[in-house]
C-alpha cells in the first residue's frame, strides 16, 4: 500500500511540474524582424501595431504579424513608448506621438510626432537636461492635467564616464493640447537616495486598491518599485516587487483575463511577466526565456491576448504572446 501511494505522489508530482513547464513555455512568436523593440501601441484602425525600438525604427507591424519598417530616426535617437494622439491635440490628432531620447553623452529627452502614413518625423518637444522619455499615457481624467498626456522621464541619475554630466532625478512630466510641456512630479534625490529610474506607466483607476483612482503608477527600472503619483503629484510607494530584476512596462488586464482581470502586469528584465493584485501582492507569474519589455492587451483570433516585446538572445528580438492560461499562479 505504502509502495502503491508512493507511486501517485511521484505521479502527481510529475503531472504538477509538466502542467507547470507548459504554462511556463506556451509562449509563441507574434512577429519577427525587429532590432529592439520596446512599447507596442495598436494603430487608430486597429488594424495592426506600431511597434518603438531602441535603436531608432518604429515599426508597422499588421495583426497577422507581418513587420516593416515605417520610420527610422537620425543619429544617436532611440525611442522607447508611444502613443495615438487624440483630435483634441489640435492639428495633431491622430499621429503618433514617439517619446525617447538623444543617447549621446548627456543627450536630452526627445518627443516626435510621426504622420502614420508616410512615417515622416517631426520635433515635438525635448527636455533641456539630460534623461530619457519612456512611455506616455494619455489621461482622460487626472485633475487639472486631465486630457494632457503623462510622460515618464527616466532622468540621468547615474552617468557612466566617461559621461561627466550632472546627475539628473526622473521626474513624471506632461504634454498639454495646446503644445504647453511641464512637470507633475519630482524623485529627488533626497527623498529617493536609491535615484528612481522611471520607466514604464499606467493609471489606475479607483478600484485598484489604496493607490486607485486616479493615478499614475510608475515602475522603476534602476530598482524593483512601484510608485503611484495622483494628480497633484505627490509620490508614494505601492509596492516591491520580490528578486533582483529591474523593472521595465506595466498594464492593467482587462476583464477578458477573469481572475486576473484589473489586476497589473509587470515586464522584469529577466525571464518573467509577473503578475500583481491591488494589494500589491504578486499572484501570478508567466516565465520563460525572455526579456520582456513592452506590453499591450488586445484580442487575437477571439481571444484574450498579451503581446510584449522581447530582446531576449538566442532567438530574441521578437513580438512575443501569451493567454490567460499562460499565467501560473503563484
Amino acid at each position: 500500500m505504502r509502495l502503491r501511494f508512493s507511486k501517485f505522489v511521484v505521479l502527481g508530482v510529475l503531472a504538477a511540474a509538466l502542467l507547470v513547464t507548459a504554462a511556463s513555455a506556451a509562449t509563441s512568436v507574434f512577429a519577427t524582424g525587429l532590432s529592439t523593440p520596446e512599447s507596442i501601441t495598436p494603430t487608430a484602425s486597429a488594424s495592426g501595431f506600431f511597434v518603438t525600438d531602441a535603436d531608432g525604427p518604429i515599426w508597422n507591424v499588421t495583426a497577422g504579424g507581418s513587420t516593416s519598417k515605417l520610420a527610422d530616426a537620425t543619429g544617436s535617437v532611440t525611442w522607447r513608448g508611444g502613443l495615438i494622439l487624440p483630435s483634441t491635440f489640435t492639428g495633431l490628432g491622430g499621429k503618433f506621438l514617439a517619446v525617447g531620447a538623444d543617447v549621446a553623452v548627456g543627450g536630452p529627452a526627445l518627443a516626435y510626432t510621426m504622420d502614420t502614413t508616410t512615417g515622416a518625423l517631426t520635433p515635438y518637444h525635448s527636455s533641456a537636461q539630460a534623461g530619457a522619455w519612456t512611455e506616455a499615457v494619455l489621461a482622460p481624467s487626472f485633475g487639472s492635467l486631465s486630457g494632457d498626456v503623462l510622460v515618464t522621464n527616466q532622468g540621468h541619475p547615474a552617468p557612466v564616464p566617461p559621461d561627466t554630466t550632472t546627475p539628473v532625478p526622473a521626474s513624471v512630466d506632461y504634454f498639454t493640447p495646446a503644445g504647453g510641456v511641464g512637470t507633475l512630479a519630482t524623485f529627488s534625490f533626497s527623498a529617493f537616495p536609491s535615484k528612481v529610474q522611471a520607466f514604464g506607466a499606467a493609471l489606475a483607476n479607483g478600484s485598484f486598491g489604496e493607490v486607485g483612482g486616479p493615478s499614475l503608477l510608475v515602475s522603476d527600472s534602476r530598482g524593483n518599485g512601484i510608485y503611484s503619483v495622483d494628480p497633484a503629484g505627490n509620490i508614494k510607494l505601492f509596492t516591491t516587487i520580490p528578486g533582483t530584476a529591474t523593472l521595465r512596462q506595466i498594464a492593467f488586464a482587462p476583464k477578458e483575463w477573469k481572475k486576473y482581470g484589473g489586476d497589473l502586469f509587470v515586464s522584469l528584465s529577466a525571464g518573467a511577466i509577473d503578475v500583481v493584485n491591488r494589494d500589491g501582492v504578486v499572484v501570478g507569474k508567466i516565465s520563460g526565456n525572455f526579456n520582456a519589455r513592452g506590453l499591450l492587451f488586445t484580442t487575437m483570433s477571439g481571444q484574450p491576448t498579451l503581446l510584449f516585446s522581447n530582446i531576449k538572445d538566442p532567438g530574441g528580438h521578437n513580438i512575443l504572446q501569451a493567454g490567460p492560461g499562460d499565467v501560473v499562479p503563484q
